[in-house]
């Protein structure tokens, strides 16, 4: 059980992380992958995975209403 804000989520929403690594030809790895961040949490990971060099390339927000 998940609980955010008093609120409580399913499991069966499919609320996970995860990250997978492959080689590359012209760098040497690709990291790709998802977190499941609460919203006070995205700039402090976000910040940390640029200050290491990473390119992020999405962003994407869970809002539930």
């Amino acid at each position: 059980m998940i609980v955010n804000d008093d609120q409580t989520l399913s499991p069966n929403l499919g609320l996970n992380s995860w990250v997978s690594f492959t080689s590359a030809v012209h760098q040497e790895a690709i990291l790709t992958g998802q977190f499941l961040l609460l919203k006070d949490e995205a700039n402090a990971v976000l910040t940390v995975a640029l200050d290491a060099a990473l390119e992020v390339t999405g962003l994407a927000l869970f809002v539930r209403f």
